[in-house]
């Protein structure tokens, strides 16, 4: 019973509830970016192959702390604009140092001593380009010996690219049927609530069975309103059903 009763009111208000729906959906297609992305990765090492520790007193540092803060340390020192200057000269990339500062992503490898640069661009090969300049110029910098230490250098330590940018397959995902796909789960979640809502707001009993339901009473009987009332034919108290036709009086011609 209440079950159909639910149903029934998603019925009643099927209009409402589509368009909430369709509301969400349009959102979800508004808020996804349409143009299509590319990704590409360069990895490179730095830092020593080992660390020497001398001395007889105890090691006050674990040295896996240290590796991460200096990677850490070097991931920061690539997200500069001394380090995108030198990768847009080197790359001819047609981008400007916000840009590629936007677009780039610096991850330290965990229990590794290896920077993964990922750049994300509308052209493939200019994020291929990027990428790439973006490892040659910290190479650059970590490897400059001598002379006087200047706004924009780096220390020098030992660096090489490990593995250097491919041209991206694909694009990437824009994730568009997912965003529809929450969008149209959550529409239809406050569509409904909505739908319940308004019914529990409305009084209005459109039915024998509402009537009981509400007023918590058995119905003795009821008399329908319809166009026959307009006509002056009253239906009996009692009927659950429509009202009798009436019937045609003899040579009247109905």
């Amino acid at each position: 019973m209440e079950l159909r009763y639910y149903l029934a009111v998603l019925r009643r208000r099927a209009t409402l509830l589509i368009a909430v729906l369709v509301v969400a959906l349009g959102v979800a297609w508004l808020a996804t970016p349409k143009a299509h992305r590319y990704t590409t990765h360069a990895v490179i090492y730095v830092g020593a192959t080992n660390f020497a520790v001398t001395g007889t007193e105890p090691l006050r540092f674990d040295p896996t702390l240290i590796v991460e803060r200096l990677m850490q340390t070097y991931a920061d020192m690539l997200r500069s604009e001394p380090v995108a200057q030198s990768a847009l000269q080197l790359s001819g990339a047609p981008r400007t140092d916000k840009d590629v500062l936007d677009e780039i992503t610096i991850t330290p490898g965990k229990d590794t001593q290896l920077l993964t640069i990922s750049v994300t661009d509308q052209d493939a090969g200019i994020s291929q380009r990027l990428a790439n300049g973006m490892a040659d110029s910290f190479m650059q910098k970590v490897q400059a010996a001598g002379g006087q230490r200047g706004q924009g250098s780096l220390p020098s330590v030992p660096a090489y690219i490990f593995q250097r940018a491919d041209l991206p397959d694909g694009p990437d995902s824009t994730g568009l049927v997912r965003n529809l796909a929450l969008a149209g789960f959550f529409g239809l979640l406050v569509g409904v609530g909505l739908v319940l809502l308004l019914d529990h707001l409305d009084l209005t009993i459109r039915s024998l069975s509402e009537a009981e339901v509400r007023l918590e009473l058995p119905a003795l009987g009821f008399i329908p309103f319809n166009s026959l009332h307009a006509a002056g034919i009253r239906a009996p108290v009692g009927s659950v059903g429509p009202a009798p036709r009436p019937r045609p009086r003899p040579g009247s011609g109905v």
